[in-house]
């Protein structure tokens, strides 16, 4: 798929998450049908001269079509789509991760600055990927589960695929955490989770996201934590 076709359907998913958000009642299949889309889609294609080679157009609409409707089929059945959802309950926490096709855990401290930067950046996660399901719990409400993990220091980021660990971001390694600003890429941290296979797709890159939400700078004066924090 084309970075044009990606962008219309960024675009379309955006619009639907977004209406959700704002009406909890909702319901996906109220709006234009796949077809209908999927000839606006491919009208606008077209009209913007995007070099789309006419032998793969079937492969893409396909692909396009296939996307829309598992957006739809997500809205539907799961009321948490797009969204970044705390857990207080680490029974809770363990049922998803077993049978959740693809999640992202943070475990954190809400007083840990970085814990709340991290969250920021999963918020705009989320509502790129209706696919993945992303939630949060602080450590202190999943005792059993931080032994058994053996997570020692906050944030601690752990993506499941069908119920297998996929991946584990400690602390913000990796990601160009700015000391001075109190930011960090979100491209980054949206390419390490797409390399554990908890994210279909990378969305940041084709289709930008504002630049209020890309840069979410996290006071220095909450606390004076280093970078990653040590849970005890």
């Amino acid at each position: 798929m084309g970075d044009k076709g990606l962008e219309l359907l960024e675009k379309y998913q955006d619009e639907l998450i977004g209406r959700k958000l704002n009406s909890q009642n909702i319901d996906p299949d109220s709006d234009l049908s796949d077809s209908e889309i999927l000839q606006q889609l491919e009208d606008e294609i077209e009209n913007g001269n995007d070099g789309f080679i006419d032998n793969y157009r079937a492969k893409r609409l396909e692909q396009l079509s296939t996307d829309l409707k598992e957006t739809r089929k997500n809205l539907r059945e799961d009321p948490d789509t797009g969204m970044l959802v705390e857990i207080h309950d680490e029974g809770q926490l363990m049922r998803l991760s077993s049978t959740t096709p693809a999640i992202v855990i943070h475990f954190y401290q809400a007083h840990f600055r970085t814990c709340s930067l991290l969250n920021s950046k999963l918020e705009i996660l989320a509502s790129k990927n209706p696919g993945t399901k992303f939630v949060f719990i602080s450590a202190t409400k999943c005792p059993f589960l931080v032994t058994k993990l053996k997570i020692d220091v906050l944030p601690c980021v752990i993506t499941y695929v069908k119920g297998v660990e996929t991946g584990r971001l400690v602390g913000l390694q990796g990601l160009k955490y700015d000391e001075r600003t109190g930011d960090l890429d979100i491209s980054l941290l949206e390419n390490y989770l797409y390399n554990t296979r908890a994210l279909q797709k990378k969305a940041i890159n084709i289709y930008s996201v504002s630049k209020d939400k890309m840069k979410t700078n996290i006071s220095n004066d909450d606390d004076d934590e280093d970078d990653d924090d040590f849970f005890d």
